[in-house]
């Protein structure tokens, strides 16, 4: 990802602003969006996009939309599905 592409505008500002309901939860249901092929995945991950997305549903333990996006986008990182774990 260039230094201007969607992803690492994301990744910035939810950086900027870590406690910030709207912009965690947005940012996660965007980043679930941007990772779906295994380069994104790869390259999302290198900037670390799961750890960030991890800090925020740490932050929102209690914020439903918020842990929906971020288990998603989680799940769209990692490319595993934790349904079929279970």
């Amino acid at each position: 990802m260039s230094p201007t592409s969607p992803g690492q505008v994301i990744i910035d500002v939810m950086r900027e602003h870590p406690l910030d309901l709207t912009i965690q939860s947005s940012g996660c249901a965007a980043i679930g969006n941007l990772a779906h092929s295994g380069r994104a995945q790869r390259r999302l991950g290198e900037l670390g996009t799961c750890e960030l997305v991890v800090a925020a549903l740490q932050s929102f333990p209690n914020e439903a939309e918020l842990q929906s996006s971020g288990w998603a986008a989680v799940t769209n990182l990692t490319g595993v599905s934790w349904f079929r774990l279970a």
